[in-house]
């Protein structure tokens, strides 16, 4: 498979092992002179601009931020955590999108707060139908969410121009490349919507324009309201076990997340082995293409025998194998709309 290329820098290098989200209080909530400031740093890196097409992930943590309560420091007392910045580039191609939570696997690594699940998101640089570049965030149902502005819990956007959010003492600044930074963060016009617009909004010189959407539900979410024949079919299947679920359009459009997170129904819960990452796999369509993302997962994904990290799902029909042991086969069953 042709590797896409992308650079990725941070500073410090926080090692931490992993492990399962804490549910702890996010703290006081960051202001938007938060977000401004992290679009200050973001704007001001000093290192080469991105030449490819895309957008440039940055990440911030102020060392003001306030302190931890759940990493208690020698003394008893919360610790107040280092200054943290890194960026990603991430290139608009259909086969690049970053994961990005507290997990060691992810591209982009929030080590420092326990709120931030293992796997908290996924973002692609993509376009709309009619061309206009965009960026898509898509929570991987997590106990946090994400935010702008607002105390609004967000689980979806796609944003065209500058975007900041939030993600629990972290802010995520991204900047589309090849094109002109305000001298300040432009203010989001946000409207919410329950699909992926088609076109860009018009709008004046440096105004980002934001989507929010519904979030992308889990397999099981769609078991227990089969509303009859959809655009496709999934299958898990392991041994003699298995549990089938049809797929609506609306649903392969918002993404479906397969993987053994808390609170699984009892339908598709058995299928699946401790193999199989929490958030495992993504199923989204874009302009009438269907891929899967491996979304971070420990064990990893597999097609053809071979690890993928992204693999568009035939129109013919095929399977994939969830973990490289105790596995699970996920198996893609592509119909025809129903007229």
């Amino acid at each position: 498979m042709n590797r896409v290329h992308t650079e990725s820098f941070v500073r410090p290098v926080v090692d931490r092992p992993n492990a399962n989200t804490r549910w702890v209080t996010a703290g006081p909530r960051l202001e938007s002179a938060w977000l401004d400031e992290a679009y200050a740093r973001a704007r001001a890196l000093e290192t080469d601009p991105m030449t490819a097409a895309g957008v440039r992930l940055v990440w911030w943590r102020s060392g003001a931020a306030p302190a931890d309560p759940a990493r208690p420091g020698p003394q008893g007392g919360p610790v107040r955590a280092a200054e943290e910045l890194g960026w990603h580039d991430l290139a608009a191609h259909p086969k690049a999108f970053a994961v990005v939570g507290r997990h060691t696997h992810c591209d982009v690594v929030l080590p420092s707060d326990g709120a931030v699940a293992l796997r908290h998101l996924i973002v692609r640089a993509t376009a709309l139908d009619d061309g206009t570049p965009a960026v898509r965030v898509l929570d991987l149902r997590t106990g946090l969410g994400f935010h702008l502005d607002d105390d609004v819990e967000r689980r979806a956007l796609v944003a065209t121009g500058v975007v900041a959010i939030r993600i629990g003492r972290y802010a995520l600044v991204a900047l589309p490349s090849g094109v002109e930074l305000p001298d300040t963060r432009p203010q989001p016009e946000v409207i919410e919507s329950a699909s992926v617009p088609t076109q860009g909004r018009p709008s004046t010189r440096f105004v980002t324009s934001v989507t929010t959407m519904p979030p992308a539900p889990r397999l099981d979410d769609i078991a227990r309201d089969v509303a009859g024949p959809g655009r496709a079919r999934i299958t898990l299947r392991r041994g003699d076990v298995w549990s089938t679920v049809d797929v609506p359009d609306a649903a392969l459009d918002a993404g479906i997340l397969v993987g053994r997170a808390d609170r699984c129904e009892t339908r598709v819960r058995p299928v699946l082995t401790e193999s199989v990452s929490r958030v495992h796999v993504l199923v989204l369509r874009e302009h009438g293409v269907v891929h899967a993302f491996d979304t971070a997962s420990t064990q990893g994904t597999y097609a053809d025998g071979e690890r993928v990290r992204r693999v568009r799902l035939p129109d013919d029909g095929g399977t994939l194998r969830l973990a490289s042991k105790d596995p699970v086969l996920l198996e893609w069953h592509p119909r025809a709309p129903v007229a």
